[in-house]
């Protein structure tokens, strides 16, 4: 931990150095705030080393009309309060074009008022909230909303033939328009909801909630759960000794489950709304292991990373059709006329009031080595 702490800061350090409002004809000046620190700190970590392949690999082929692309990145912890403040640096004083990669639903709309306030895109929000894609004129999602997700998780389950599922979340995952989205997915896949239930705030309540979720003998559990919450109450489940099909969101954070539970994360299955960084046949998998290895000199994959090389193709193709003076409004408006974009088999869609993203959902199971089994 400590090795990745000083690996961290020394990214960090790398990606925010004091900058002054750019010139024209300088830098094309992107901003992030994520949590960098505190329990995302892992998804946060990979993306911006992704982020950062992609900007390298447009700046090492004459960036965007000749101007180079580069990126203030600061870290708020995931608190809303801080990613306020950050926002505020990053409009006012760093004078960004656009924003990109806000951890989180909570930091990702204390964000949108500003965002909106200085005419500058919030590009790729960290959340599959689908509050997010309705809040702001500015929102550009780049991944699946959890709506989807939901809808990918639960045809899976109905199609392994079980049908009792049992639900677990955290409110600020599964808002009010996340649970009407559940109870059209069970209704349109014919599953039976045994229990649902939100986690506690307190870990110390998990191993009853987990007694008696296990108790309605669910088949299945979905996980609405994130980072070390979702560890936590995993910790607890395998106490029951329920054999249910555990499965969770893309916000459950797979990477930590295996750093956390080790062998007890075996069989989980987890939504992914990128593809995979190991084993996909896309060509765009494959230039993020180029470039990661190019340009931040390792070969240390993660779905975080990969959705964060996907970010930067888009924020360079928005400002290649904002040239040839980018700027806010123009690269607002380049993105909201994009239309259908292919990035290496990935694909986006953008339209004046219709900012779908990507509607992409892939499915994995952490194996018992704690690879991802597609």
């Amino acid at each position: 931990m400590a090795r990745f702490a000083a690996l961290l800061l020394a990214f960090v350090l790398a990606l925010s150095p004091a900058r002054a409002e750019p010139a024209a004809g300088g830098d094309l000046l992107l901003g992030l705030s994520a949590a960098l620190t505190g329990p995302q700190l892992e998804n946060g970590f990979h993306y911006l080393r992704g982020l950062r392949a992609a900007l390298a690999e447009v700046n090492a082929a004459g960036g965007v009309g000749g101007r180079p692309l580069a990126l203030v990145a600061l870290d708020d912890g995931g608190e809303p309060a801080r990613t306020l403040a950050n926002t505020r640096r990053l409009l006012d004083e760093e004078q960004v074009l656009a924003l990109v990669g806000y951890s989180g639903s909570a930091s990702a709309l204390a964000a949108v008022p500003l965002a909106d306030a200085a005419g500058a895109a919030l590009v790729d929000p960290l959340s599959g909230a689908i509050v997010l894609r309705r809040a702001g004129r500015l929102v550009f999602p780049l991944r699946a909303d959890y709506g989807q997700e939901i809808d990918r998780l639960l045809e899976q389950i109905a199609a392994m033939g079980l049908r009792r599922l049992a639900v677990v979340y955290q409110p600020d995952v599964l808002g009010p328009a996340e649970l009407a989205a559940l109870d059209a997915a069970l209704a349109r896949v014919g599953l039976q909801e045994s229990a649902r239930r939100a986690l506690p705030a307190s870990n110390a309540g998990y191993p009853a909630l987990a007694a008696a979720l296990a108790a309605g003998q669910p088949e299945a559990l979905l996980l609405a759960t994130t980072g070390a919450a979702s560890a936590g109450f995993v910790r607890a489940w395998r106490q029951t000794g329920s054999a249910a099909q555990l499965v969770g969101l893309s916000v459950l954070s797979a990477a930590q489950l295996r750093s956390d539970l080790g062998p007890a994360a075996a069989g989980i299955g987890i939504a992914h709304v990128v593809p995979s960084p190991w084993h996909s046949s896309q060509p765009v998998a494959g230039r993020y292991r180029l470039a990661l290895k190019r340009y931040q000199q390792t070969d240390e994959l993660h779905h975080a990373g990969l959705e964060g090389y996907l970010a930067g193709l888009l924020l360079a193709e928005g400002l290649r059709r904002a040239s040839p003076q980018p700027s806010r409004k123009s690269l607002a408006a380049a993105l909201d006329k994009l239309g259908r974009l292919d990035l290496g088999g990935f694909r986006l869609e953008y339209q004046p009031g219709q900012r779908k993203g990507s509607g992409f959902v892939d499915l994995s199971v952490i194996g018992s080595n704690g690879d991802f089994v597609q």
